[in-house]
């Protein structure tokens, strides 16, 4: 989203820091912004959709944005995409919605869905007269829509899921569910936020992934419950500021999906069972965002792997599409998880990060962190990810990624030799192509060369 101007994740996201569930205005910009538009958009079904999408960026901005970023506020239905193009670069929650200075004279049913919207309620509107309007989510079916367009979109009351079907290609074919996930978040007294998710997963014992999110302990091959994240938050600022209390996906990095990336995985900050319960404060600003969090440990997991710590970023956007930050992580612990050696460890990852939006149809995303950890040399982790988007839709997408964990100082158990990413660079490269192919669904291949080259398939579907 980031080269459409997005800069700002709590426009579209519960989670402010990105991710999971979505809004009434994410649900919206996700059809119009990532989907394939079949048809080019023509019809007066489409069109209604577009002014959905229109009107959900000026009540975002309403509720959540200064004023004055609500009077400067401007949508433009773009002729030649026939869609409803909000840009979010100058901050507020929802973003400031900017004109295409490329375009020229608006049509005419710019000028219509526009002229009524954009007239404050102050000036020639009783309070009858303005609640007896419609909703600005009038018109919104499947193609905006929560739930497959099943339940009318609420700002305060939020339900959508991600479900995750998956096939790994090499060395030989597996199918396996790699995420079934309900979320869900009620707003109560304006600022009030009760959030969680619910879901169930399958793994195999002893695996990385999934276990530290259980909260029943099937400990074979077989289904478990889990929950990624629950919380209580307490908004504030106008909606641009949040305060929450419980399990939550660590501020670090660059939020992302791919959770065996070496940048998530190494640091220990993915989306897909990293969480951490503790007490996290997110402020939003015009060209600033930041968000620390105070980590209690993971109570779904033994208390000798709990870590205690903090986790945090500061983002600056310093250009139109192109935002960099700073993140830092520090934790604490009786053992190690991953690295279990029955001793007391610390960890750090402390790094950059940037998002950039060069062109129409080409993103960048980077990361490069330094790693520490008791009983080791310093190490690294780095990546860079060039997206490019031939098609509306269509992602062609190759990574690059180093890695280095740094190696056992005395050469750790048994003498063991350095090896690549063990006190010697790892290289590896992903080649990736995701298509949005209909509202709500994605197809996605990653070619992920490594020590080993593996072929993973997903099709996805977020309700």
């Amino acid at each position: 989203m980031i080269k459409h101007g997005y800069t700002n994740c709590a426009a579209c996201h519960a989670d402010p820091s990105g991710g999971e569930l979505l809004t009434p205005y994410g649900h919206g910009i996700s059809w119009e912004a990532l989907s394939t538009h079949w048809g080019g958009g023509a019809g007066e079904a489409s069109l209604r959709e577009q002014r959905a999408v229109a009107a959900l960026a000026r009540a975002a901005m309403a509720k959540n944005a200064p004023r004055k970023q609500v009077e400067a506020a401007d949508v433009n239905l773009d002729e030649d995409s026939g869609g409803a193009k909000a840009g979010a670069a100058d901050g507020g929650k929802g973003g400031k919605a900017k004109k295409d200075d490329d375009e020229g004279a608006e049509d005419s049913a710019t000028e219509e869905s526009s002229s009524d919207s954009e007239e404050k309620p102050s000036e020639g509107k009783t309070a009858e007269s303005s609640a007896a309007e419609p909703s600005p989510y009038e018109g919104m079916g499947a193609l905006t829509g929560p739930l497959y367009g099943l339940m009318k979109p609420n700002e305060d009351l939020l339900i959508s899921g991600s479900l995750r079907g998956a096939a790994t290609l090499t060395p030989k074919v597996r199918f396996f569910p790699m995420q079934i996930d309900g979320y869900g978040q009620a707003r109560f007294f304006n600022h009030l936020r009760v959030a969680g998710s619910i879901g169930v997963i399958k793994v195999p014992a002893g695996s990385p992934h999934g276990r530290a999110a259980q909260v029943t302990t099937n400990q074979g091959y077989q289904y478990n419950l889990l929950s990624r994240s629950h919380w209580l938050g307490w908004e504030f600022g106008d909606g641009q500021h949040l305060f929450r209390v419980g399990r939550l996906n660590l501020p670090f990095g660059v939020r992302m999906s791919e959770h065996t990336m070496w940048i998530r995985e190494k640091t220990q900050t993915d989306r897909e069972s990293d969480q951490q319960h503790g007490a996290a404060l997110y402020l939003g600003f015009d060209k600033v965002r930041l968000e620390l969090m105070g980590i209690a440990g993971n109570y779904q997991i033994s208390d000798q792997f709990r870590e205690r710590g903090y986790s945090g970023y500061v983002e600056f956007v310093i250009a139109d599409k192109t935002a960099v930050g700073l993140n830092s992580l520090y934790t604490y612990a009786k053992n190690d998880r991953i690295y279990p050696e029955g001793l007391k460890t610390a960890r750090q990852a402390h790094g950059a990060f940037m998002r950039m939006g060069p062109s129409p149809k080409v993103a960048l995303l980077a990361e490069a962190d330094l790693l520490a950890r008791s009983r080791r040399s310093l190490g690294y982790v780095a990546f860079l990810t060039v997206d490019t988007e031939p098609l509306q839709g269509v992602h062609l997408m190759g990574t690059g990624e180093v890695l280095d964990v740094g190696f056992p100082k005395n050469g750790g158990p048994g003498g063991i030799p350095r090896s690549p990413g063990l006190g010697r660079a790892e290289l590896g490269g992903w080649l990736s192509a995701q298509w949005f192919f209909l509202p709500h669904f994605d197809l996605r291949v990653d070619a992920m060369f490594r020590t080993d080259t593996e072929v993973l398939v997903q099709i996805h579907s977020y309700l």
